[in-house]
């Protein structure tokens, strides 16, 4: 693995997905640590086997340094979703099943995930896919889900492009036109699960998020907000683990139809991740590549 929590970041980390060992002809070159959340889960990507397949994880890394790689969108059963998409007139790929060891104790378990992918212009710019986990309960474990620093789910993910309202397009043509909301600030594309993709101008992007240098390369993820029950708690966690930041209150996506925005105050966390980033760093990118941001919502405001 090339990168890691700096200091746990006051999250619990279950143990180490990686490929079957008896597989390996057929598996892939890359190992994780999911952390778990009340809502979704980040995914802590590595490479353990150079010689295998990495599904580019090595360019990015070569290229870019660690930082946000893609976005993985949930589901709960791939089979259907392949049916709605084809006849909104997509075209997915798949289900296609994928197989993990979850080296937890003396028996490792194997949780199995079906994937559904679709062309990148029609789920443009987050490098992702959908994902149906079939064992659930391998992964969501009592304890997994709680963390010390009481983060509980992703807020959002800001994607830097050339033309954020040509993407908002795609979007309604993937999710329907309520999921998909223009803002002061970006087009909002609404998943469902309170989770919000924002894609903004690169030049907005380097307004909004201080850490970054400058306007980012289009397309990029180039930030994330995390939701959390208790920002002192937050703060006292990051403090204990080493992790700096900086708090400060926000004004968060104000709708351009109803001129109102969430209210909350922010953590900006300014190291999360520690490893090995190459030099020259890209143009519009901090030393570890992304902002995150850590929010408690107060509600509405005027």
């Amino acid at each position: 693995m090339r990168c890691r929590f700096r200091g746990g970041a006051g999250a619990v980390t279950p143990p180490r997905l990686c490929r079957h060992p008896s597989r390996a002809a057929q598996g892939w070159g890359t190992a994780n640590y999911c952390v778990m959340l009340a809502q979704g889960y980040l995914e802590l990507l590595g490479i353990i086997d150079p010689s295998l397949f990495s599904n580019n994880l090595d360019r990015f890394l070569e290229g870019r340094g660690q930082g946000l790689l893609g976005i993985v969108l949930g589901t709960e059963e791939t089979t259907a979703l392949a049916a709605t998409l084809t006849a909104r007139g997509l075209h997915p790929e798949g289900p296609l099943t994928l197989s993990r060891l979850l080296e937890a104790g003396a028996e490792p378990v194997e949780p199995i995930f079906s994937l559904l992918r679709l062309p990148p212009e029609e789920l443009p710019a987050i490098n992702g896919f959908f994902c149906q986990h079939l064992t659930p309960e391998l992964l969501r474990q009592p304890g997994w889900e709680i963390h010390p620093n009481a983060v509980t789910g992703i807020a959002s993910v800001t994607i830097a492009v050339d033309n954020p309202e040509a993407i908002a397009e795609a979007y309604e043509t993937l999710l329907g036109r309520s999921a998909v909301v223009p803002t002061d600030d970006a087009w909002a594309v609404h998943l469902g699960d309170g989770s919000v993709l924002l894609f903004v101008t690169p030049e907005e992007a380097a307004t909004l998020y201080s850490p970054l240098s400058g306007p980012p390369e289009s397309p990029s993820i180039v930030a994330m907000a995390l939701r959390s029950t208790n920002l002192e708690q937050t703060a006292a966690a990051l403090t204990a683990n080493g992790v700096a930041f900086d708090s400060s209150p926000a004004r968060c996506c104000a709708s351009r139809r109803s001129r109102r925005a969430v209210g909350c105050w922010s953590l900006l966390v300014r190291e999360v991740l520690s490893g090995r980033c190459p030099e020259p760093r890209p143009r519009g990118f901090g030393p570890l590549g992304n902002p995150l941001l850590i929010r408690r919502n107060e509600g509405m405001i005027d």
